[in-house]
């Protein structure tokens, strides 16, 4: 028995999504779950794309309200379930993140264009398996949210495995921004993942860094990560210390 799960989502927005966290998603083979990115649907915060190569990890999120406004748009039903998580591998995060949108058709709406660009396409994904054993097959889809016509689709290898629980690492949204400790830098090939999607996607807006952890932690010799915000990525640093 095939088992399918699926998640959709304003393709702009996921495309976004996919550019900012690939540059967090590693590029080594020999820890294969690492070169994937989660996915997951929480009914509050939206659609959730994560990634991680154990020295920085990047979440961005898909708010709630735009893909509930997406769908009501296109009174189609989000065909997400309650409550699923899907392994995408790097070469289909760069596969969504490269679509061109002059190669798609434009507007969307039943009256020929009375659709946002941002909402006229949705992307579809789902991960067929047989069991929890085979990694089965991920087919991302591109529908024509008007029209409900798939414009582009593309098969990948599927994925199965313990995806590392980084994501606990992030600090509560409400929690209250934490002084950076001092004497501590950021190796620039890192901070440059966080600056190369800032430059191309939110180019002006500043960055906020932020400590976390607690006081116990930040003043001791053990380093907590630092937390990069822009625009919906959240993205944690491992430090460096620095001698003088």
């Amino acid at each position: 028995m095939t088992t399918t799960t699926t998640i959709a989502a304003p393709l702009a927005a996921f495309a976004e999504a996919a550019a900012a966290t690939l540059p967090h998603l590693s590029k080594d083979d020999v820890t294969p779950i690492l070169t994937t990115a989660r996915v997951t649907r929480d009914p509050e915060r939206g659609v959730i794309v994560a990634g991680t190569d154990r020295y920085t990890v990047g979440e961005y999120v898909i708010p709630s309200d735009d893909t509930a406004r997406h769908f009501e748009s296109a009174e189609a039903a989000d065909p997400s379930t309650d409550d699923p998580a899907i392994l995408i591998p790097r070469d289909a995060l760069e596969w969504i993140a490269k679509l061109a949108y002059k190669s798609l058709r434009r507007g969307g709406g039943r009256a020929g264009g009375d659709m946002s660009p941002a909402y006229a396409h949705t992307v579809i994904i789902e991960h067929a398996t047989k069991d929890d054993h085979d990694p089965g097959t991920l087919t991302v889809t591109v529908r024509h949210t008007g029209t409900g016509s798939d414009e582009r689709s593309q098969a990948f290898d599927g994925f199965i495995g313990n995806f590392p629980p980084v994501q606990r690492l992030l600090p509560a949204l409400d929690a209250e921004p934490f002084p950076l400790s001092p004497n501590v830098g950021i190796d620039p090939a890192h901070l440059k993942r966080v600056m190369d999607y800032a430059t191309k996607h939110h180019k002006g807006a500043p960055i906020v860094f932020a400590g976390t952890g607690d006081e116990a932690t930040n003043g001791s010799h053990k380093r907590t990560p630092i937390l990069a915000t822009i625009g919906n990525l959240r993205a944690l640093i491992q430090p460096m210390n620095v001698t003088r």
